[in-house]
C-alpha cells in the first residue's frame, strides 16, 4: 500500500499545480488577461508555469505595443486630414508641431526647412526664435546632405541614449547643445516630396528613461510623410497664387492703361470735333463743294475715333466696377 500511496501523493502534486496552470490559460482564453499561474509543485512543473507566465507577459506586452500602434496611427491620421487642409506652409508646420506635442510625449520639437542648402526654422514651429538661430548657427554645411541621404535611404535617424551612445552622424557641436538642452534621446525624420528633400522633423526627450518606442517612430515617419506631401502641395499652391497675383497685376496695369488712353484721346478728338464743326457752318468762310467734301469725311472719322474712345473707357469703367447696371423686361418688337 505504501507505493500506492506515495504514487497518490505524487500525483496530487503534480496535478494539482497542473490544473490551476491548465484553469490560468483557460481564464486568459475568455478575456482574463491579468491573471497568473502560482508557481508550485516539482520542478518541471514550476519551470512549466513559469514559462506559460513568461507567455502571457510577453503577450500582453505585445498586445499593448500593437494597441498604442494602432491609437497613434489613429491619431495620425486625423493631424494628417488637418495638416492637408492647410494651403501655407507656416501653418502646415504648426499643425504638424501640434499635433506631435499632443499625442507624444516630448520635450522640445524643431522644424526646419530646407532651402538654398540651408536649413531654417519654420514659421510655424513653436520652438524659441532663440533656440531656433543657435541650432541652425552650428548646424555644419554637410548637415543638409546627411539629412538629404537619410531621406532617400528612407531612414529615420534615432538615438536612445545620448550620453552613453556614440551617435553616428551628429556634429560635436549639436551633440553638445542637445546635452545643454538636457536631452536624453533624438529621433529626427526627414520629409520631402518625390526625390526632393524638404526638411527634417526632430524630437528630444529629456527622461532616459522613457526611450523611443517602435509605435511611436512609426508615428512620426508617417507624419514627417504627411508633413512632407503637404509643403509640396502647399508650395504649388503658392506658386498658382503667385501667378494668379501676377496676371492680376496685368490686368489691373492693362484697365489703367485703356482708361488712361480713352481719356487721352477724348480730350483732343473733342476739340478736332467741335473745330470742324465750325468750318461746317461757315465760321471761317465759305466753303467750296470739294472742301465740304473732304471735311465731311474728317468728321466722319473724327466721329469713328470717338466712339471707340468711349467704348475704350466704357470698358475699362465695367473692368474696375465703376459701372451699375440694371436689368429691365423690354419688348424686342417693340425695341
Amino acid at each position: 500500500m505504501l507505493p500506492v500511496i506515495l504514487g497518490a501523493l505524487a500525483l496530487r502534486r503534480t496535478s494539482g499545480p497542473l490544473h490551476e496552470v491548465t484553469q490560468m490559460v483557460r481564464r486568459r482564453a475568455f478575456g482574463d488577461f491579468e491573471v497568473r499561474a502560482v508557481p508550485g509543485g516539482t520542478a518541471d512543473v514550476r519551470e512549466l508555469t513559469a514559462s506559460i507566465n513568461f507567455l502571457a507577459d510577453e503577450s500582453d506586452r505585445l498586445t499593448a505595443i500593437e494597441r498604442e500602434r494602432s491609437r497613434l496611427q489613429s491619431e495620425m491620421h486625423r493631424a494628417s486630414t488637418r495638416i492637408r487642409r492647410h494651403l501655407h506652409a507656416d501653418d502646415i508646420v504648426r499643425e504638424a508641431v501640434s499635433a506631435i506635442q499632443q499625442h507624444l510625449p516630448v520635450d522640445f520639437v524643431w522644424v526646419g526647412l530646407a532651402s538654398d542648402g540651408l536649413l531654417t526654422l519654420a514659421e510655424g514651429d513653436r520652438t524659441t526664435r532663440e533656440q531656433a538661430t543657435s541650432i541652425a548657427a552650428i548646424l555644419p554645411e554637410d548637415s543638409v546632405d546627411w539629412m538629404t541621404d537619410l531621406y532617400q535611404r528612407h531612414e529615420i535617424y534615432c538615438v536612445q541614449h545620448l550620453r552613453l551612445d556614440q551617435p553616428r552622424g551628429i556634429p560635436h557641436q549639436i551633440l553638445s547643445m542637445l546635452l545643454d538642452l538636457g536631452a536624453a534621446s533624438l529621433v529626427l525624420a526627414p520629409f520631402g516630396a518625390g526625390a526632393e528633400f524638404l526638411g527634417a522633423v526632430s524630437l528630444l526627450r529629456n527622461d532616459p528613461g522613457k526611450p523611443w518606442t517602435g509605435p511611436e517612430i512609426s508615428a512620426v515617419e508617417s507624419l514627417a510623410a504627411d508633413i512632407g506631401r503637404a509643403l509640396e502641395h502647399a508650395r504649388l499652391y503658392e506658386s498658382e497664387d503667385r501667378l494668379v497675383k501676377e496676371l492680376q497685376t496685368l490686368d489691373r496695369a492693362k484697365t489703367s492703361f485703356l482708361a488712361s488712353a480713352s481719356h487721352d484721346l477724348r480730350t483732343p478728338l473733342t476739340s478736332i470735333i467741335g473745330y470742324l464743326e465750325l468750318l461746317q457752318d461757315s465760321a471761317a468762310g465759305p466753303l467750296r463743294a470739294g472742301q465740304r467734301q473732304l471735311l465731311d469725311v474728317v468728321v466722319r472719322n473724327a466721329d469713328r475715333l470717338l466712339i471707340i474712345a468711349n467704348d475704350l473707357l466704357f470698358v475699362s469703367r465695367a473692368e474696375a466696377g465703376m459701372i451699375a447696371l440694371t436689368l429691365t423686361e423690354v419688348s424686342l418688337p417693340e425695341t
